[in-house]
C-alpha cells in the first residue's frame, strides 16, 4: 500500500475519530426532529401520537421505486398479490401485458432478469436532451421557448462540471481509506467483522506504515467504535459518492440501453421484468 504521505494517512483517521464519535443511531430514521434531534420521518411519534386509539384502516400503496424485499418480516405477509395471475407459469393469465406480475411489475429491468441499478438523475438527462438539441445551434435563432431551455442547459452544464470537481476528491477519498481496511484486515487474516482491539494491538507486520494504520485505528475502537463500523464508513461513503459521479451526474452514463425504454417516449411501456426486488 502507498501513501503519499503520513499525514495524508493521519486525515483517514481523524474523520475515523469524528465519526465514532458522532454517529447517530441506527434507527435515526424513524425519530422525531423536534423530540429526538435527528431528522427522521416521525415514525413512532406518529404510532404513539397521531394513530393512537384511531381504528385502521387496509389501503393499497403503491411503491414507485425499485429494490422492495417481498420476504422482509414486515411485508412478507402484506404485499398486494393479484390474484388475476397463476404464481410462475410464464403466462399472462389476466390479460395486462405484463407476465407474472404477482407482486407488481419492475419498469427498471429487462426480459432476461437484468435491473438498472443507477441512473442518471433527471437534471442530467435533460442536460443530455438539451445537448442534442442546442449543440451547434446558432443562438440567436432561438425562440423565446428555446432561449429558456438554453439557459437551463447551460445552467445544468455549470451544476454537473462543479459536482465532477466537488465528488472527485470524496470518491478519492473514501476509496483509499476502503483501501486501507480492506488491506488490514486481509493482514490481519479475518473478515472485518471480526476484528477487535485486541487484534489490532497484537497486530506485526513487515510494513511500518500498515503498523502505524493498526494503531491508528486501535485508538478509534478505543473511543467507542467498531472495525466494522470504521470499514463500513469507508465502504459505504465510496459507493454513495460514486454513484454521484459516474451515474447521477454522469452525462455519457446510458442506464436505459439496458431495458430498451425510451425515456421520452411516454406511450412506451411494454419492457420491464416481475423481479419488484430488483
Amino acid at each position: 500500500m502507498n501513501f503519499k504521505s503520513l499525514a495524508t494517512l493521519m486525515l483517514l483517521f481523524a474523520a475515523c475519530m469524528v465519526y465514532a464519535q458522532d454517529a447517530p443511531p441506527k434507527d435515526w430514521p424513524q425519530m422525531d426532529p423536534t423530540q429526538d434531534h435527528y431528522p427522521g420521518m416521525s415514525t413512532e411519534k406518529t404510532y404513539k401520537d397521531l394513530l393512537k386509539g384511531r381504528q385502521s384502516q387496509t389501503v393499497i400503496v403503491a411503491v414507485i421505486d425499485g429494490g422492495v424485499d417481498a420476504e422482509h418480516e414486515d411485508l412478507a405477509d402484506i404485499m398486494w398479490v393479484n390474484k388475476g395471475e397463476i404464481p410462475g407459469n410464464g403466462i399472462d393469465d389476466d390479460h395486462n401485458g405484463y407476465i407474472d406480475d404477482i407482486h407488481g411489475w419492475n419498469f427498471l429491468g429487462n426480459a432476461k432478469g437484468e435491473d438498472v441499478n443507477y441512473e442518471n438523475l433527471e437534471m442530467t438527462r435533460l442536460y443530455k436532451t438539451y445537448k442534442k438539441k442546442f449543440e451547434g445551434r446558432d443562438i440567436s435563432s432561438l425562440s423565446k421557448e428555446e432561449k429558456k431551455q438554453y439557459d437551463q442547459y447551460e445552467e445544468y452544464g455549470k451544476i454537473i462540471e462543479n459536482k465532477k470537481k466537488e465528488l472527485g476528491p470524496k470518491v478519492d477519498y473514501f476509496s483509499r481509506g476502503y483501501e486501507v481496511f480492506t488491506a488490514l484486515a486481509a493482514a490481519i487474516g479475518k473478515d472485518p467483522e471480526d476484528i477487535g482491539i485486541d487484534d489490532l494491538k497484537k497486530f506485526k507486520s513487515k510494513d511500518g506504515t500498515l503498523d502505524r494504520i493498526a494503531s491508528a485505528v486501535a485508538e478509534d475502537l478505543s473511543k467507542g467504535a467498531t472495525f466494522f463500523e470504521l470499514y463500513d464508513y469507508f465502504d459505504e461513503g465510496y459507493n454513495y459518492y460514486n454513484a454521484q459521479l459516474n451515474y447521477q451526474y454522469n452525462p455519457d452514463f446510458e442506464a436505459r440501453q439496458l431495458i430498451g425504454d425510451n425515456p421520452e417516449n411516454y406511450a412506451d411501456h411494454n419492457y420491464g421484468n416481475n423481479d419488484v426486488e430488483g
